[in-house]
């Protein structure tokens, strides 16, 4: 793939886009569409979230089913987990399962999820099945994941469908399974999906580092990185090399998409430090708040990166403000978040939504019922979100 090619990937799967592109919250918003003209209608937090979950717009309409699965009274997540189970975007189904993954406790949710496992029709999306028997399984929910033990032997002779299916057999202990998966991470014959390859590097299958590297040899460009860190979570340092090397490429959005894997690596310093230190400025700020987050840099730096006139060291900042410890550094990063509640870009927006919930901001009445009339339904989705995880009661009712 030539520069061009990378950069229209990159710019679609991995990094926020200047208009209307899928961003790495997953959102695709478009200010100067139609929508973000007309009068909003004053509607409630779960007004709000009703209204979205009728939407086309799959990342719109994933968030709004997600954030009514997580908050919804009726166990299991009530009539909103089937919708987002049985969603025709492979997405959405995904975020289902991980808005579910929050209820394990419940024995509905469970159900929900066994059954889900058990389906082999058309319309369901293994590598979401994949995710949500290793969730099952890591939380100790052997007995939900036993009925579809084999149902990767179903998929055999479709490796794309078949491997999230093996891997999560292969983490319950099946060596038949372990060696099938490691055939197909072999031979490389896999869709882009780079959060698959994360699980099996967050698997602790150490057998999968030989196929892991030979397949290095074959796998397509986009998901060379994703081997690379595949490999590194598994104890391999010839994955950390990779990224090393991605990391001093000459080409910008090289680096930045090596950087998206190193962020969600254990024992990453020194890349990190790396990146902190390089003439590109968007680089150097990424690397350097990815490492206020890891409390290696003074967190007093993100009160400068929010006020960056590139819109996407506003979104690092929101990103990492989340993450923070200690009670000075909150009381810092809250101050950020609440300068990006009113930025002029609506992910920045988002994020600073998202990361008020991490830190439980307690919101103003002011602050919460203007982002709920956001001129951006992407906005308003996240600020329902936001206030139901706060109890926040909204004097703009309109349902």
């Amino acid at each position: 793939m030539g520069t061009l090619g990378r950069l229209i990937l990159w710019s679609v799967c991995l990094t926020p886009c200047l208009f209307g592109c899928v961003t790495r919250s997953g959102w695709v918003v478009d200010a100067s569409l139609p929508e973000a003209q007309e009068e909003v209608v004053k509607r409630s937090p779960r007004g709000v979230l009703w209204e979205a979950a009728e939407v086309d717009e799959p990342s719109v309409r994933g968030r709004a089913i997600e954030l009514l699965i997580r908050h919804d009274a009726s166990p299991g997540g009530g009539k909103w987990a089937q919708r987002g189970l049985y969603d025709p975007d492979p997405w959405i189904q995904r975020k289902a399962v991980l808005a579910l993954s929050h209820r394990l406790d419940e024995a509905e949710t469970r159900q929900l999820l066994s059954e889900y496992l058990e389906r082999s029709d058309v319309m369901v999306n293994t590598y979401s099945q994949g995710f949500a028997g290793l969730t099952l399984l890591k939380a100790g929910r052997v007995d939900a994941v036993e009925p579809s033990k084999d149902r990767w032997k179903m998929e055999r002779e479709r490796s794309w469908r078949a491997a999230p299916l093996a891997l999560t057999a292969a983490y319950a202990g099946d060596v038949e399974a372990q060696d099938y998966l490691a055939e197909v991470l072999r031979a490389a014959d896999l869709p882009l999906e780079g959060e698959f390859l994360l699980d099996v590097g967050r698997s602790g299958i150490l057998n999968l580092i030989p196929a892991l590297s030979e397949g290095s040899d074959q796998v397509e460009e986009e998901l060379f990185l994703a081997y690379a860190a595949a490999r590194w979570s598994l104890g391999d340092v010839g994955g950390q090399h990779v990224l090393r090397r991605a990391l001093n490429d000459e080409e910008i959005v090289i680096r930045l998409e090596a950087l998206d894997w190193i962020t969600q690596l254990p024992d990453m310093e020194d890349l990190l430090h790396r990146a902190s230190n390089q003439k590109n400025p968007k680089v150097r700020w990424y690397g350097e708040l990815a490492l206020i987050s890891r409390g290696k840099r003074p967190v007093e730096r993100l009160s400068k990166a929010i006020l960056h006139e590139d819109r996407e060291v506003r979104i690092f900042a929101m990103k990492y403000a989340a993450t923070v410890v200690g009670s000075k550094a909150e009381r810092i990063a809250r101050e950020v978040i609440a300068m990006g509640l009113v930025d002029e870009d609506p992910i920045v927006r988002i994020e600073s939504l998202k990361s008020g919930v991490i830190l439980n901001t307690q919101w103003k009445s002011q602050q919460m019922n203007a982002s709920l009339a956001d001129e951006v339904l992407a906005v308003r989705v996240e600020a329902a979100g936001a206030a139901l995880a706060a109890g926040f009661k909204s004097p703009q009712s309109g349902e």
